[in-house]
């Protein structure tokens, strides 16, 4: 069986399909599909990457990109990977990395507390119902999992909410976390990636349209 884990030799090229091309040039990529957030022009935007090598990735950003744009890619918290667009072509783009990375190392799971979504930053106003009472929060950034947000009455941790977010069907969630104003609030289910991107593409829009 061909060893997917070897060090790749270049980037994804542009009409790459997943899985291994180019043999006789000793490239090699992992199969991946997996969410990432890549910050591009300081704004953080989510994306699917295809597959991934040691030297560069191919991905489907929801964001537009250009050839020889500078982001940065993120699967871990403290780890982003600087990167450079090779290419850009209808729904797909193509990255290098400046560096080479360690794909395994980068992919693996740890032993500690799961890590976190990949989450995206907004300035939304919703509202946090726990039992009978209802209060307005302001979102401070937001993911699969759940939303970072402020609230000036106090949740208690471990208590069952529903959050509402316009846009959005009510979201059945538990608060995770509490600090100095701001909450964690994880939601029971994840949120379904499409929904979520269709979601801050309509906010990016409202948000332009009000500047």
């Amino acid at each position: 069986m061909e060893d997917l884990t070897s060090q790749a030799t270049a980037a994804p090229a542009a009409n790459d399909s997943g899985g291994v091309r180019n043999r006789r040039s000793g490239e090699r990529h992992i199969t991946l599909f997996r969410v990432g957030a890549l910050l591009v022009d300081g704004q953080r935007q989510l994306c699917v990457v295809k597959n991934i090598s040691a030297r560069g990735a191919l991905m489907r950003p929801y964001c537009k990109l250009a050839e020889g744009q500078q982001v940065t890619l993120e699967f871990k918290e403290q780890h982003p990977i600087e990167a450079e667009v090779i290419w850009a072509k209808d729904s797909e783009a193509g990255i290098a990395f400046k560096q080479p990375i360690e794909v395994l190392e980068l992919l693996k799971g740890s032993d500690g507390p799961r890590p976190r979504m990949p989450r995206v930053e907004v300035r939304v106003p919703g509202h946090v119902r726990r039992g009978a009472l209802l209060h307005r929060i302001v979102v401070n950034n937001i993911s699969q999992g759940g939303i970072n947000a402020q609230c000036a009455a106090e949740l208690q941790v471990g208590g069952e909410v529903t959050v509402t977010l316009a846009g959005l069907a009510p979201l059945p969630a538990v608060v995770g976390w509490a600090r100095s104003g701001a909450y964690g609030i994880n939601f029971n289910a994840v949120l379904g990636l499409s929904l979520l991107i269709e979601w801050l593409q309509a906010h990016s829009k409202t948000a332009a349209g009000r500047s």
